[in-house]
């Protein structure tokens, strides 16, 4: 089993690569994609920049140039509701585009063109299989993790007007991102089970990037790792 993992911080990334065994670097693109080992769990993993594009163009790499299995991303998103706080979990059962919009040529809003269709799906297995392992951590507050569906365009979310907007135009979403629903996107086209695990940094209004920028700063050294760790320990397992 190899695993694809794509981060969107550099300090995480930085840790993980200090983490795995017989590793060995490749450049392609803009990006470098570090093979190795965490334990018995075999990984590539590459930290990407932010937005849909990027995301894509490093998942397609993996599943591609690497032959991946199953496609992780860790990162960080804004919640919608309130009762989701930053610190608080999220592991996303669906994915939706909600800057697409093809109904000038007869299509909805958030459709994927030539798909027909305006949600992307995790892999249940693999989304049950995580949900557990982390239910079973002492170190996650109870109530703190969340399932649901996940939002994503290429805009950081930092206003009101904004944020209901994309809860008007698709209202199950719970949290929004940049990158989570590309990632879907490309495990669809490729078969390959895709799995999002996003700490919340703030809440997509007018206190979203003092928020974030606070939030990243701790959550990129303290609060991700532990996270990547106890799953690439466990999920294959």
């Amino acid at each position: 089993m190899k695993i694809g993992v794509l981060l969107t911080g550099h300090t995480s990334f930085a840790w993980l690569q200090e983490q795995l065994e017989k590793k060995q670097a490749t450049r392609l693109g803009l990006n470098t994609y570090v093979h190795g080992f965490y334990g018995k769990t075999e990984v590539v993993a590459v930290s990407t920049s932010h937005g849909k594009v990027a995301t894509s163009l490093a998942a397609t790499v993996l599943a591609i140039h690497f032959s991946v299995d199953q496609l992780f991303l860790f990162g960080f998103c804004g919640s919608l509701r309130n009762n989701i706080i930053p610190g608080d979990i999220i592991v996303p059962e669906s994915f939706v585009q909600y800057d697409a919009d093809v109904s000038a040529l007869g299509g909805t809003t958030c459709e994927i063109p030539l798909h027909g269709f305006s949600r992307f799906s995790a892999n249940k297995d693999l989304t049950h299989r995580i949900i557990e392992i982390l239910s079973l951590s002492k170190e996650i507050k109870q109530g703190s993790l969340h399932r649901g569906c996940m939002g994503s365009a290429d805009t950081f979310v930092a206003d009101r007007q904004r944020r209901n907007r994309i809860s008007k135009i698709s209202p199950e979403i719970l949290t929004v991102d940049m990158e989570s629903a590309s990632l879907a996107h490309v495990g669809y086209e490729y078969n390959l089970p895709i799995a999002v695990i996003k700490l919340v940094s703030d809440t997509a209004d007018h206190s979203a990037v003092s928020e974030y920028e606070s939030f990243i700063k701790e959550g990129e050294k303290t609060l991700l790792p532990p996270l990547i760790s106890k799953l690439l320990s466990h999920v294959t397992t």
